[in-house]
Protein backbone atom coordinates (compact mmCIF):
# COMPACT_ATOMS: atom_id res chain seq x y z
CA UNK A 1 0.00 0.00 0.00
CA UNK A 2 1.33 3.43 -1.14
CA UNK A 3 2.04 6.13 1.79
CA UNK A 4 0.65 9.91 0.86
CA UNK A 5 2.91 12.01 0.90
CA UNK A 6 2.26 15.41 2.95
CA UNK A 7 3.31 19.16 2.05
CA UNK A 8 3.35 21.63 4.19
CA UNK A 9 3.26 25.09 2.37
CA UNK A 10 4.20 28.27 4.37
CA UNK A 11 3.31 32.02 3.74
CA UNK A 12 5.51 34.22 5.87
CA UNK A 13 5.62 38.17 6.47
CA UNK A 14 2.33 38.11 4.63
CA UNK A 15 2.36 41.35 6.85
CA UNK A 16 5.27 42.91 4.91
CA UNK A 17 3.16 41.64 1.51
CA UNK A 18 0.11 43.59 2.66
CA UNK A 19 1.90 46.68 3.46
CA UNK A 20 3.57 46.67 -0.01
CA UNK A 21 0.60 45.99 -1.97
CA UNK A 22 -1.25 48.80 0.17
CA UNK A 23 1.55 51.13 -0.80
CA UNK A 24 1.56 49.85 -5.09
CA UNK A 25 -2.24 50.93 -4.94
CA UNK A 26 -1.50 53.86 -3.41
CA UNK A 27 1.11 54.84 -6.08
CA UNK A 28 -0.95 53.97 -8.73
CA UNK A 29 -3.81 55.47 -7.90
CA UNK A 30 -1.37 58.91 -7.25
CA UNK A 31 0.06 57.82 -11.13
CA UNK A 32 -3.38 57.51 -12.74
CA UNK A 33 -4.33 60.76 -11.07
CA UNK A 34 -1.17 62.69 -12.44
CA UNK A 35 -1.50 60.58 -16.36
CA UNK A 36 -4.94 62.26 -15.98
CA UNK A 37 -3.87 65.86 -15.78
CA UNK A 38 -1.24 65.72 -18.10
CA UNK A 39 -3.78 63.99 -20.31
CA UNK A 40 -5.82 66.56 -20.28
CA UNK A 41 -2.83 69.24 -20.03
CA UNK A 42 -2.24 67.69 -23.81
CA UNK A 43 -6.06 68.27 -25.00
CA UNK A 44 -6.22 71.79 -23.77
CA UNK A 45 -2.82 72.55 -25.50
CA UNK A 46 -4.18 70.81 -28.54
CA UNK A 47 -8.04 72.58 -28.46
CA UNK A 48 -6.20 75.93 -28.11
CA UNK A 49 -4.14 75.57 -30.90
CA UNK A 50 -7.25 73.81 -33.10
CA UNK A 51 -9.28 77.40 -31.98
CA UNK A 52 -6.91 79.48 -33.51
CA UNK A 53 -6.10 77.35 -36.96
CA UNK A 54 -9.68 78.42 -38.17
CA UNK A 55 -10.31 77.46 -41.98
CA UNK A 56 -12.87 75.56 -43.01
CA UNK A 57 -12.87 73.19 -40.25
CA UNK A 58 -11.74 74.99 -37.37
CA UNK A 59 -13.19 77.87 -35.32
CA UNK A 60 -12.31 81.08 -36.93
CA UNK A 61 -10.30 83.07 -34.65
CA UNK A 62 -11.41 86.75 -34.38
CA UNK A 63 -10.98 88.31 -30.47
CA UNK A 64 -9.09 85.30 -29.22
CA UNK A 65 -12.36 84.87 -26.72
CA UNK A 66 -12.48 80.93 -27.34
CA UNK A 67 -8.87 80.68 -27.46
CA UNK A 68 -8.58 81.96 -23.78
CA UNK A 69 -11.33 80.00 -22.38
CA UNK A 70 -10.49 76.45 -23.04
CA UNK A 71 -8.47 75.04 -20.11
CA UNK A 72 -9.60 72.70 -17.53
CA UNK A 73 -12.98 73.39 -16.01
CA UNK A 74 -13.06 71.05 -13.16
CA UNK A 75 -11.55 67.47 -11.53
CA UNK A 76 -12.74 64.94 -9.51
CA UNK A 77 -11.51 62.67 -7.67
CA UNK A 78 -12.54 59.63 -5.90
CA UNK A 79 -11.52 56.29 -4.99
CA UNK A 80 -11.64 54.34 -7.98
CA UNK A 81 -12.14 57.87 -10.31
CA UNK A 82 -9.93 60.38 -11.97
CA UNK A 83 -11.55 63.20 -13.99
CA UNK A 84 -10.30 66.18 -15.58
CA UNK A 85 -13.05 68.15 -17.44
CA UNK A 86 -11.57 70.20 -20.31
CA UNK A 87 -13.21 72.55 -22.42
CA UNK A 88 -15.25 76.30 -22.60
CA UNK A 89 -17.11 78.14 -20.63
CA UNK A 90 -18.57 80.46 -23.11
CA UNK A 91 -22.04 80.42 -24.30
CA UNK A 92 -21.04 79.64 -27.91
CA UNK A 93 -18.96 76.82 -27.25
CA UNK A 94 -21.20 74.21 -27.74
CA UNK A 95 -22.13 75.77 -31.07
CA UNK A 96 -18.67 75.68 -32.36
CA UNK A 97 -18.22 72.12 -31.41
CA UNK A 98 -21.50 70.46 -31.63
CA UNK A 99 -23.37 73.02 -34.72
CA UNK A 100 -26.17 74.72 -34.86
CA UNK A 101 -29.65 73.81 -36.11
CA UNK A 102 -32.01 75.33 -34.94
CA UNK A 103 -34.02 78.70 -33.58
CA UNK A 104 -32.73 80.46 -30.76
CA UNK A 105 -34.44 82.34 -28.44
CA UNK A 106 -34.78 85.43 -30.30
CA UNK A 107 -36.72 83.15 -33.19
CA UNK A 108 -34.09 83.30 -35.34
CA UNK A 109 -33.19 80.05 -37.26
CA UNK A 110 -29.52 78.80 -37.84
CA UNK A 111 -27.80 76.35 -39.56
CA UNK A 112 -24.40 76.50 -38.28
CA UNK A 113 -22.34 73.23 -39.12
CA UNK A 114 -19.92 71.90 -36.41
CA UNK A 115 -16.30 73.61 -36.29
CA UNK A 116 -15.09 70.90 -33.49
CA UNK A 117 -11.87 71.66 -31.67
CA UNK A 118 -12.53 69.60 -27.91
CA UNK A 119 -13.00 66.28 -29.76
CA UNK A 120 -10.06 67.07 -32.22
CA UNK A 121 -7.67 67.07 -29.91
CA UNK A 122 -8.36 64.28 -28.34
CA UNK A 123 -8.51 62.02 -31.09
CA UNK A 124 -5.48 63.52 -32.93
CA UNK A 125 -3.04 62.82 -29.98
CA UNK A 126 -4.04 59.64 -28.74
CA UNK A 127 -1.04 58.52 -28.70
CA UNK A 128 0.56 61.33 -26.63
CA UNK A 129 -2.37 60.37 -24.24
CA UNK A 130 -1.57 56.84 -24.05
CA UNK A 131 2.25 57.67 -23.38
CA UNK A 132 1.41 60.12 -20.50
CA UNK A 133 -0.49 57.28 -19.04
CA UNK A 134 2.05 54.66 -19.68
CA UNK A 135 5.23 57.42 -18.48
CA UNK A 136 3.31 57.27 -15.30
CA UNK A 137 2.16 53.90 -14.70
CA UNK A 138 6.05 52.65 -15.35
CA UNK A 139 6.85 55.12 -13.01
CA UNK A 140 5.03 54.33 -10.52
CA UNK A 141 5.54 50.35 -10.79
CA UNK A 142 9.28 50.62 -11.06
CA UNK A 143 9.63 51.11 -7.70
CA UNK A 144 8.74 47.30 -6.99
CA UNK A 145 10.84 45.67 -9.45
Amino acid sequence: MATAQVFTVELKNVDVLVRQLKALKADLDEALKQAVLDASTVIEREAKNNAERGGDSYPHRITSTLYNSIKVLDTEDSQYKHTANVGTDIIYGPRLEYGFMSTDSRGRRYHQRARAFLRPAADENEAEIIAAFEKSLKSAISKYS
